[in-house]
């Protein structure tokens, strides 16, 4: 019997388990589905419990099967009464969508004789034998598919992060809820940065009943702009057009060009990754208000001091009572993932510039590992978000049957 590794059990990993196993007829398979987090189909962007986090792309756009957009809208019939295609529906009820594939997916392995082993560890490193065979842990398997997802948000400085209770290292993680019970009580919080994890922060603060102040602080002071009615002359128009074609253009740059890119990745998301109308206007609200304070600039260090966190600036210092660390998610810094970096020392996959750089999704000309989705930030630029996930997760689950089958 073969095997087959899935590293990463969210929306990516389970794409590619459901295709491997409705889409093609294979011959008895095992399938390794690594899921450390424990949040199987879900991950990490669609196991929040909280309402207030919304989808940031109607659902007319989040079906998860290419070429039936009309899929998720339907299947919100059950669970909604009817699902409405211009709704930003939450997250939450998105991750119900996705674990309805997994359980699929696991239905239809039993029919067919195929064995799916969910396997709650983390996946540190892969080997190969003396043979040349693959090894993840103490298994030995026939193909790899790296579905990791988004590394941990980075913590900012050359220090790492304190052992301290006031220090919020991820706004998503299974310990947040009770993080934000600890200092709902707390004069004074800093979420550091203003992209959409930063707006959930806020949006979980507020959910809360938080009274206090919340001092938001980025590079570029800006919150995701909101999404439009979209009318005929609408810029967003312009930047949705781009969507498919954004990719092929990127990879047309020259390296220093993308790299510029990079550096300045900031500015594009704030018009790219935009949020709902409603999230919006609690921002609009609480900046009114007085409660929520916009501050600009490079955050430099963390120091916990006995009082008080000093959030050290590149243009002053905060002194404030907790942090929500809201920096955003690695993945140029993929390098950064010891079990890449192994790889990649290994001599197991190609990597150029200190990024991926697969050929069709394919890592390695002498290694069966294939990898999709976040990781490939930088060699592709968009491959976070479910249109290209659910394009890659049936492209890569079909290079893995006709390598199986072969």
């Amino acid at each position: 019997m073969k095997t087959v590794a899935i590293i990463g059990g969210g929306f990516s990993g389970t794409m590619v388990l459901y295709h491997l196993m409705m889409g093609h007829d294979l011959s008895p398979l095992r399938v390794l589905f690594f899921d450390d987090a424990k949040r199987h189909a879900r991950g990490v962007a669609y196991s929040t419990p909280v309402d207030e986090h919304l989808l940031n792309v109607p659902a007319g756009g989040m079906a998860a099967i290419p070429g039936d957009m009309a899929h998720f809208v339907a299947w919100l019939d059950g669970p909604v009464g009817r699902g409405e295609p211009g709704v930003f529906y939450p997250r939450r009820l998105y991750g119900q969508y996705i674990q309805h594939f997994y359980d699929a997916a696991l239905d239809r392995a039993k029919k067919n004789s195929h064995d799916v082993q969910i396997i709650n560890e983390h996946v540190g490193a892969i080997t190969k034998s003396e043979s040349g065979a693959l090894k993840v842990g103490e298994h030995s398997v026939d193909a790899v598919v790296l579905a990791t997802g988004a590394s941990q948000p980075r913590w900012p400085g050359a220090n790492p992060m304190p052992n301290d209770d006031r220090l919020i290292s991820n706004p998503y993680g299974p310990t947040f809820p009770d993080a934000l019970e600890r200092i709902k009580n707390f004069g004074s919080v800093a979420i550091l940065g203003t992209g959409l994890s930063g707006a959930d922060a806020v949006m979980s603060l507020h959910r809360s009943g938080y009274t206090g102040k919340i001092i938001c602080v980025s590079r570029h002071n800006n919150w995701p702009v909101k999404h439009g009615l979209k009318k005929p002359w609408d810029w967003r128009r312009i930047i949705d057009s781009l969507r498919p074609h954004s990719n092929k253009i990127w990879r047309g740059m020259p390296p220093q060009l993308r790299g510029f890119c990079l550096r300045h990745i900031g500015y594009w998301n704030v018009v790219r990754h935009r949020m709902p109308r409603q999230c919006h206007a609690v921002l609009r609200d609480l900046k009114k208000s007085g409660q929520l304070q916009m501050e600009r600039g490079g955050v430099r260090d963390i120091i916990a001091q006995d009082q008080t966190i000093d959030v050290v600036l590149d243009t002053k210092t905060l002194q404030v009572d907790a942090v929500i660390n809201c920096l955003g998610f690695i993945g140029a810094g993929v390098m950064g993932n010891p079990l890449y970096k192994g790889l990649n020392e290994a001599g197991m996959i190609r990597v150029q510039d200190g990024l991926l750089n697969p050929d069709d999704f394919k890592l390695s000309d002498e290694y069966p590992i294939y990898v999709l989705g976040p990781p490939l930030f930088g060699f592709l630029i968009e491959t976070s978000a479910v249109p290209e996930l659910r394009v890659q997760a049936k492209a890569v689950a079909g290079k893995i049957a006709t390598l199986l089958a072969a």
